[in-house]
């Protein structure tokens, strides 16, 4: 007798057992559908992950001037500054999604090192806007050209149909993160093991 049947039995006149056993099957079967559709997905977010840990891994061994947990969020802020010349710290802080502390640190470390300079602002003396120096644009161009040669040195030694496969897969990733968001509920965050040395979180 198979599982179906010695529901039915005990489900008595009704079938209560067996719609219930049917419900089971069905959920499971959806749980199946819903997991196939997303592995896709999952796994597309883990490679980004994983291509994130090994660009930093190659500018490590590149020679990065400096700790790459440290200089990549600094990097960022200093891109920011560069395109909105005279941004507040808060922001800065609302722009790349970073606590105002952490800003804070950063770009004190940043006005030490010649990399920007604070004013306060011509109206509102409670406001102090921060802007680039050219010792500062210096190091940024430095750290772009950086990364240009990691990248470079991975692509050079693929050959034109993988690269070709490379470019154009960035650029429908590129087109879904562009478009809107449709409406519904959010995905579950993709979990990763903590990077490693060398390998930021950010």
């Amino acid at each position: 007798m198979n599982v179906r049947e010695r529901t039915k039995g005990q489900g008595g006149p009704t079938g209560e057992g067996e719609r219930q056993t049917a419900g089971s099957e069905a959920s499971a079967d959806d749980l199946l559908r819903e997991m196939a559709a997303t592995a896709p997905q999952e796994e597309v977010a883990r490679l980004l992950v994983e291509l994130r840990r090994a660009f930093h891994r190659a500018y490590v061994q590149q020679g990065a001037p400096g700790p790459v947990e440290e200089l990549i969020p600094l990097m960022r802020l200093l891109i920011q500054v560069a395109q909105q010349p005279g941004v507040t710290v808060s922001e800065l802080g609302r722009t790349a999604g970073m606590p105002k502390s952490e800003v804070s640190v950063l770009m004190a470390r940043a006005v030490r090192q010649g990399l920007v300079t604070r004013a306060f602002d011509a109206t509102d003396q409670r406001l102090v806007r921060l802007h680039l120096t050219v010792a500062g644009q210096a190091e940024l161009e430095r750290w772009r050209a950086a990364h240009r040669l990691v990248l470079l040195r991975a692509l050079q030694g693929l050959p034109p149909a993988e690269l070709g496969s490379v470019t154009a897969s960035m650029r429908i990733l590129l087109r879904a993160l562009q478009r809107d968001p449709e409406p519904g509920p959010e995905p579950e965050p993709v979990t990763a093991s903590p990077p490693g040395h060398g390998e930021p979180a950010c």
